[in-house]
């Protein structure tokens, strides 16, 4: 055997080895919740055919079922297969620019190799595969490199679109070194041509047709151009840790004066600033560890890449790193990145006991979906035809064996420009439109079920699709947790018209004006500064916020998408809980805040529309009908009560010698809380109900700016409490020393030896004065 066959095979073994040593843990069960649901509806998709698929638009692709393989559904076969392959040859490349570099020290190398393919995930493996690959051709002129990191970054925008983004950065940057540094057009032309036939060619081999490929395309333009508004998440950041991070990361390049630390420097720029962006937008520890993972494989690639050196560069990569990992504490979810070495018993069975493996994931899985399981009528009803579900909860499919018909953007809250806003509502009203529409309520932190991600409200999420919609569809029967729509003969709603146009500061309140019958929405233009474009392009945008005013004195606050309120902010009918069937509190007044004021240009063109509703026998007698108010609801009131502090009520307790005539809210008298005090609590007995309850509380509330006072539900039994919850009521203040109405919506589950307590808590130093509160309970209609 000649030494060059002799390398390869010892190279193929130590892969072999690494690979059992290193395969990866994975949760193949299914579960409930936005991601979850999402990671069923990418395996089902593959393993039912992915022509059904041709049209979709999302953040992920066709195979993006190897980031999360599932037994319920899925083809584990295929996806064992994948990761084996992927992970193979992410080690293997990594192994040959390790020899390329120092043949003598192969054991360092195979430790470094192994500590990364323990920390590097499948998707991100395809990202390093086409670095080493780019790396590997600049050192020797390797086709065969080039060769190899061109598919692997095709494949990794099939996965996942920020992977193939970032792999695609790599080869941009990699051709513009060749043209400047070895004016080899050749190599680059060849190239970009081989990309762009395998990016195309793979779409009818995955698909079976070249159905919807430039959509797909143009989606991810949209869904990349947009994130930042749309996805970002802001907390506190250790700008200490990160900046010291960031200042010594950059430092490497300048004090140390090696060619081939330069040229990675150089290779890896867009691709870090690209993981940046993803990681620091959405800022929760599992994008944000991302980015962190990322700069782990480039230190990873840079030891392998250079051979000598010195202690204190190793220190500096150490420093990065620790100080990088001090960062990541703020990020929200966080939690210590677990790391599962040894993967020689995960290996073995997904090699040998695959079926077993899956048997008991299967069964957990269904566990899992239990409680997404429908009544048996809204089951059977929805069997007879296709169904899609709105807003994101796509484990009802399985949990109930329906026949899904999944629109382009299959959840709600990634549909964030007018272009994927458009290919949703096109979908509603033509031939792929499902049969039903499976609407399930999400509850926001005011206690309203009309919620969308990040604090947002659902009926502003996407504007056209949303009146595609209740256009094509009528609200029928329903539970407490979800409503089926049923596709309308004939339209619904009429044409849309602008009945006013106006500009609006931020930060002020503007009136919303005298409507007929329909819907009203607000369309809203926010310009932005250079200052808030270069701010955006290096951060992130800043957080915008719509705060309505209600008739009843209320306030509720919802982040918006600036781009989706271009298409209208929704502003009556105001609808908080679709499953009751009283009507609800009007908005009277609209608010646009924004955190950044030097962000945006002051002023924000206003436009009024009204949609009516159609003149046809389909149309329902009334804007709230839309939601199927006034009909089959799934909860109704079963207790009503106030107490206005002029006197005694029934349940209500309360100390009377904090009655006071100090500026009450009505009649002669209020509360007055005293520091850290209570106000009047509501206390009932839970024995003689049964299921789960919605309580609604609400109060008014007159407290200084710097008043700490929360709203809480309570449910305690004889062995300790069983339910605590609490909203922060400064967050409904209208203004210091003003009466503002307060309130607190949550469920709670009745049951023998509980008793449900709601108070006001006064958590400050500060006294606060308290009037008029009420509290509702809502049970299942039975």
């Amino acid at each position: 055997m000649n030494t060059g066959v002799r390398t390869i095979v010892q190279r193929v073994l130590i892969t072999l080895l690494l690979v059992a040593l290193t395969f990866p843990r994975l949760d193949i069960t299914t579960d409930i919740g936005v991601d979850n649901s999402l990671a069923w509806a990418f395996n089902h998709l593959f393993a039912t055919g992915l022509d059904q698929a041709a049209h979709l638009v999302f953040p992920h692709g066709p195979l993006a079922f190897l980031m999360y393989p599932q037994a319920l559904g899925g083809e584990l076969g295929a996806a064992y297969f994948a990761i084996v392959a992927i992970l193979g040859t992410f080690i293997f490349m990594l192994l040959t620019l390790g020899a390329g570099t120092d043949p003598e020290r192969l054991v360092w190398h195979a430790l470094l190799i192994a500590l990364l393919a323990t920390l590097v995930q499948v998707h991100m493996q395809l990202m390093g595969i086409t670095a080493v690959g780019l790396v590997l051709h600049w050192r020797n002129a390797s086709k065969g490199a080039l060769a190899v990191a061109v598919v692997a970054a095709v494949l990794a925008l099939h996965v996942r679109a920020s992977i193939g983004i970032i792999s695609c950065t790599f080869l941009f940057t990699h051709a513009i070194l060749l043209l400047w540094r070895r004016k080899d057009f050749r190599t680059v032309l060849s190239t970009t041509i081989a990309f762009i036939a395998w990016l195309i060619l793979l779409r009818p081999l995955l698909y079976g047709s070249f159905t919807g490929i430039w959509t797909s395309f143009a989606g991810l333009f949209e869904l990349s151009r947009a994130s930042s508004a749309a996805t970002s998440l802001y907390p506190a950041n250790n700008w200490w840790a990160l900046g010291t991070a960031i200042v010594l990361f950059l430092a490497i390049p300048i004090f140390r004066r090696d060619r081939e630390v330069r040229h990675l420097y150089v290779l890896f720029a867009l691709a870090l600033f690209a993981a940046w962006k993803h990681g620091i937008t959405r800022e929760d520890v599992y994008h944000a560890r991302g980015f962190y993972v990322f700069l782990l494989l480039f230190f990873g690639i840079l030891l392998l890449a250079v051979k000598r050196w010195p202690a204190s560069n190793v220190m500096v990569m150490g420093a990065v790193m620790v100080f990088g990992y001090l960062a990541l504490a703020p990020t929200l979810l966080y939690g210590d990145h677990q790391v599962h070495p040894f993967g020689v018993n995960r290996a073995y069975e997904w090699t040998f006991e695959r079926d077993a493996m899956k048997a008991r994931a299967e069964e957990v899985s269904r566990r899992n979906l239990e409680p997404e399981r429908l009544p048996a009528d809204i089951a059977t009803l929805l069997k007879a035809g296709t169904v899609d579900v709105y807003p994101w909860e796509l484990s009802y499919i399985p949990a109930n064996d329906l026949h899904w018909q999944p629109r382009p953007v299959p959840q709600s809250y990634a549909s964030y420009t007018p272009w994927l806003d458009a290919r949703n509502a096109e979908h509603f009203t033509g031939a792929r439109a499902p049969d039903r529409i499976l609407w399930h309520f999400v509850d926001d932190r005011w206690g309203g079920r009309m919620a969308s991600v990040d604090e947002r409200y659902l009926l502003n999420d996407e504007p056209r699709t949303i009146l595609a919609i209740l256009n094509n569809y009528a609200w029928t029967v329903g539970t407490d947790r979800v409503a089926v729509l049923e596709r309308s003969p004939g339209p619904r709603l009429g044409a849309s018209t602008t009945i006013g146009q106006s500009s609006a500061l931020w930060n002020t309140w503007v009136e919303v004006p005298a409507a007929e019958e329909g819907i009203l929405r607000a369309k809203v233009q926010v310009k932005g500064t250079l200052y808030g474009a270069m701010k955006d392009f290096i951060y992130k945008d800043a957080l915008y916020t719509v705060r309505y005013r209600l008739d009843d004195g209320s306030t509720r606050s919802y982040r918006f998408v600036p781009a989706s309120a271009a298409e209208g902010i929704w502003v009556a009918p105001f609808i908080q809980h679709p499953e009751r069937p009283t009507a609800e509190p009007r908005v009277v007044a609209i608010r646009f805040e924004c955190s950044a004021l030097s962000m945006v240009q002051d002023e924000l063109p206003l436009e009024w529309e009204l949609t009516p509703l159609a003149e046809t026998p389909d149309a329902p007698p009334n804007a709230e009908a839309l939601f199927g108010k006034g009909g089959s609801h799934g909860m109704q009131r079963i207790l009503a009560t106030r107490f206005d502090t002029e006197g005694n009520a029934p349940g209500w307790q309360w100390d009377e010698s904090t009655r006071t005539d100090r500026q009450p809210h009505s009649g002669n008298a209020a509360v007055d809380v005293k520091a850290e005090g209570f106000s009047p609590a509501f206390v009932l007995p839970l024995d003689t109900l049964q299921g789960p309850l919605l309580i609604s509380a609400s109060g008014w509330l007159r407290a200084a700016a710097e008043a700490k006072v929360a709203f809480v539900i309570t449910v305690e039994s004889s062995t300790g409490m069983v339910f605590w919850d609490a909203v922060d009521a400064h967050d409904m203040l209208q203004g210091p020393d003003r009466w503002s109405r307060v309130m607190i919506e949550r469920g709670v589950e009745a049951g023998p030896d509980r008793v449900l307590k709601v108070y006001l808590w006064n958590k400050g130093k500060l006294p606060v004065l308290v009037d008029d509160l009420a509290v509702e309970l809502w049970g299942a209609r039975r």
